[in-house]
């Protein structure tokens, strides 16, 4: 029997800075439907292409996000 332990929700607000790789590596979370970065001054605009492929995401919470300077256009669909 096969078992698959699914994330929908994931918050990273707060926290400690972190490489893109990193951020990179949340594209394999094809079930996130909620993820929040609130007061996350490591996330950049180049880091939000991560974000792109990420297609049942129903929430993005970048609340004060201070790099992020525009990026939202990385989100665009392909």
């Amino acid at each position: 029997m096969y078992t698959q332990n699914v994330v929908s929700s994931l918050q990273l607000s707060e926290t400690l800075p972190f490489s893109f790789p990193c951020v990179s590596s949340l594209q394999s979370l094809s079930n996130l439907t909620n993820l929040s970065f609130r007061r996350n001054g490591a996330i950049t605009s180049h880091g939000m292409s991560a974000f792109a492929n990420l297609f049942v995401l129903i929430k993005l919470d970048l609340e004060r996000c201070p790099g992020i300077h525009g990026g939202l256009v990385h989100l665009q669909g392909y």
